[in-house]
């Protein structure tokens, strides 16, 4: 986990439990929390700037079975505008986001993608069919476009779910 920093507001719940590494592999699990609009998640950071492409490799599963049983129960790649605010010092609408995640969004219990953009706090997602298991998530920025896509498990070819610009 060098170079990651786990995000924590001061006073505020922690949104899961502390990460940790069983196998070799990252492991995160959440209480319950989202993003979405003003609300936050828990989430692991690192700071860049600029043009990037971004790739993790990863597996949703509930606490005890293969998918979550619960709506919304996603995991991804978090690009945030950086926001510096205190328990004391947070307001309304200042969030500025995207992310594209893997899970299971809505009807619960089925495998999904998630793409959320949210701007000045106003969310808009867009659900897509997906698989269970492991794969690989990936987004590239160059400029003001952003490009989401999933590499399923045995296959070689990257599959682009979607691309959308945005500005800010």
């Amino acid at each position: 986990m060098q170079g990651w920093q786990e995000f924590q507001v001061e006073g505020w719940v922690s949104k899961w439990e502390s990460p940790r590494i069983e196998k070799g592999q990252l492991v995160l699990q959440p209480r319950s929390s989202g993003w979405f609009e003003d609300n936050y998640g828990g989430h692991l950071y690192r700071e860049i700037e600029g043009d990037f492409i971004v790739t993790t490799r990863i597996n949703v599963q509930g606490t005890k079975s293969l998918i979550p049983q619960r709506s919304f129960s996603l995991a991804g790649i978090f690009i945030r505008q950086p926001r510096e605010f205190t328990k004391d010092n947070w307001d309304l609408k200042g969030e500025n986001w995207i992310f594209f995640s893997t899970g299971t969004a809505f009807p619960t219990g089925k495998p999904h993608f998630e793409i959320k953009s949210t701007y000045n706090s106003l969310s808009t997602l867009k659900i897509s069919e997906a698989v269970t298991g492991w794969m690989r998530l990936r987004v590239g920025r160059a400029g003001e476009l952003f490009t989401f896509l999933y590499l399923l498990v045995g296959s070689q070819e990257w599959l682009v779910l979607d691309q959308f610009f945005r500005p800010d």
